[in-house]
């Protein structure tokens, strides 16, 4: 009973947080710009760390990496995606909020043909181990898929690598 209250109070806290910034920080068309949809995305993680016992990452750093990678992201899933990784349960993955499906939004066009040629590009290059998560591009902008999808036309040896780097890893 009290997980269920705390987990309740969480998103509560969540709600009035993201609420209150979006009077200050959504555009025109509603969607969050980076720098508020960082420090919300970061605000939701600490309060789930501190529900869940974990010592929470620096804000600062939090909202340095999370400004890193939103880019590559649709703006207008900026809030649902903030919304489903504060919401989870503390032994939850946050791997489904990362989907279009996860989120109850519309896929970016073309990406779900991409994530099909992306796993079928890893089942031939099982040698090279890169992982099926650079397959997941529902939410991403029609930019980034579009440069992931031109690394599967290169050698295995060389995609998994181009994966990483259109994300600046690598």
């Amino acid at each position: 009973m009290w997980a269920d209250y705390a987990a309740l109070m969480n998103r509560l806290r969540v709600f009035v947080f993201f609420s209150v910034l979006c009077l200050f920080a959504c555009g025109d068309d509603g969607a969050l710009s980076i720098e508020a949809a960082a420090a919300s995305f970061c605000a939701g993680e600490a309060m789930l760390d501190e529900m869940c016992g974990d010592e929470p990452e620096p804000a600062a750093e939090c909202e340095a990496d999370v400004r890193s990678f939103l880019p590559f992201f649709r703006s207008d899933v900026y809030a649902d995606l903030i919304d489903c990784t504060s919401a989870r349960a503390c032994d939850d993955s946050d791997d489904p909020c990362f989907t279009a499906r996860g989120l109850g939004v519309a896929s970016t066009p073309g990406s779900e043909a991409y994530g099909e040629r992306c796993l079928a590009k890893i089942q031939g290059c099982a040698e090279e181990g890169f992982s099926n998560d650079l397959c997941e591009a529902t939410i991403l902008t029609a930019e980034t898929v579009g440069a992931l999808d031109a690394c599967l036309a290169l050698p295995c040896s060389d995609a998994g690598t181009c994966l990483t780097r259109v994300f600046g890893d690598g």
